[in-house]
């Protein structure tokens, strides 16, 4: 049941970005003065605001296949305590995923 509970807290940690105000406040208003000036961009701009996570899931999958040995949170938790080796770990990981989200941009784009 903690397990449950744990994983409830983390879910709603990821879904609150979405009602940042920060985030909001600098989105909103410009995305309506570009859609004024140039509907067909804005639409765009929308296409790839919504692909963008499926990019992103798909290279946190790439990753996990990759490197299925590597958890995450541990080397975080790790790290944040003064552990190189793991600051290193999280430094490369990210560096791949970034790698492979670039990958599947350019991808996309072709």
């Amino acid at each position: 049941m903690d397990y449950l509970k744990t994983f409830a807290t983390s879910f709603l940690k990821r879904f609150t970005a979405f009602g940042d105000k920060s985030a909001f406040l600098l989105t909103a208003p410009f995305v309506l003065a570009l859609y004024l000036l140039d509907p067909s961009l804005a639409k765009t701009l929308l296409q790839w605001i919504l692909f963008a996570p499926v990019l992103a899931g798909i290279a946190i999958i790439v990753s996990r296949l990759t490197f299925p040995h590597i958890v995450l949170g541990d080397h975080v938790d790790s790290a944040g305590r003064g552990n190189v080796a793991s600051a290193i770990i999280v430094a490369s990981l990210i560096g791949f995923v970034a790698a492979v989200v670039m990958a599947l941009v350019i991808w996309a784009k072709v």
